[in-house]
């Protein structure tokens, strides 16, 4: 039971428990500590339950970066055995909490004060302004390699439109170096944020403006993306599914 005072913040009883990961026997949930959903209070959350007892252990926190664990890519491991939290800053509703990942290294319990991927503040290679607001969907592809799909503000309205408008593009980023830059990809709408890999080519589900709805390829030994959906559908693309 994780519906307690010592997991909830000003009060709350509950920590709002959202995506989660398992390493090295201890069961790691993201924990959206909600005002009110999606608005997140500030900082990273996340609750530590030992798998052997299946009783938590203690919640820590981070203030750098808000809104900690979302979907299925909310939390990876990479080669080193580093888990990555995907912070997704309440999707930009509170100018003051910023997005990004956070890491808690292999052997660790508390998050790395060395490490902090703050995509808030940076200004971004091929994005419209420079600045993105949020992004609540990447994929982890091995050896630092991590594809993003976020949201630019640039191309929102004054009431936005999240099915019409085509505000979220796709991006590398080097997880180690905290690096990111858009991918050539025409940008989607802010539900169509599907992204997995298939051999070489990382698979993109976008519902674009000119270039038709569907899964597009970015390959990462050609660099090379394609102009048009390798498979053409209809409406948003919200997951895609790999079986090798």
């Amino acid at each position: 039971n994780v519906a307690k005072p010592e997991y909830g913040l000003d009060g709350s009883s509950t920590p709002n428990p959202l995506g989660l990961i398992l390493r090295d026997g201890k069961l790691y949930v993201g924990c959206g500590e909600f005002d009110q959903m999606p608005i997140c209070k500030s900082g990273a959350h996340i609750l530590i339950i030992d798998e052997a007892t299946d009783t938590p252990e203690k919640i820590i926190h981070d203030m750098r970066l808000s809104a900690a664990s979302i979907f299925d890519c909310g939390m990876f491991i990479d080669e080193k055995g580093d888990l990555y939290v995907t912070c997704w800053g309440s999707y930009g509703y509170v100018p003051d909490q910023k997005f990004g990942l956070l890491r808690i290294k292999k052997g660790a319990t508390e998050f790395d004060p060395e490490y902090c991927f703050n995509m808030s503040d940076m200004n971004v290679e091929g994005v419209q302004g420079g600045k993105l607001q949020y992004s609540i969907s990447n994929f982890y592809a091995g050896n630092g390699e991590l594809y993003v799909l976020a949201y630019c503000p640039a191309f929102a309205s004054a009431s936005p439109d999240y099915i019409n408008e085509k505000t979220n593009y796709c991006l590398k980023a080097d997880l180690y170096n905290c690096t990111m830059k858009a991918l050539n990809l025409p940008r989607t709408n802010g539900y169509s944020c599907a992204i997995n890999k298939y051999g070489d080519d990382i698979l993109f589900g976008l519902a674009t403006e000119q270039n038709g709805t569907g899964i597009f390829t970015y390959n990462r030994k050609t660099d090379q993306c394609s102009s048009a959906p390798i498979v053409k559908m209809q409406g948003t693309l919200m997951d895609i599914l790999v079986f090798e």
